[in-house]
């Protein structure tokens, strides 16, 4: 099985792009699932099962740097 997101990823909720953070943990639940830790702020981190997350281009399309 593999998992759609890493450890140190960033991420957003599907439901609320305002909520984005790094990923900080995986945690493998029954049925072959995969929960997300995600970081928020040091007093609000939370998991998401991985249909409620979705990753962040931090480099989108026309702001990427070549050096």
């Amino acid at each position: 099985m593999s998992t759609r997101f890493t450890i140190g990823q960033i991420v957003r909720l599907i439901a609320d792009h305002t909520r984005s953070g790094p990923i900080i943990a995986e945690i493998p639940m029954p049925g072959g699932q995969m929960r997300y830790r995600v970081f928020h702020s040091p007093i609000d981190i939370r998991e998401y099962m991985v249909d409620q997350i979705e990753a962040v281009d931090i480099f989108p399309t026309g702001n990427r740097k070549i050096y």
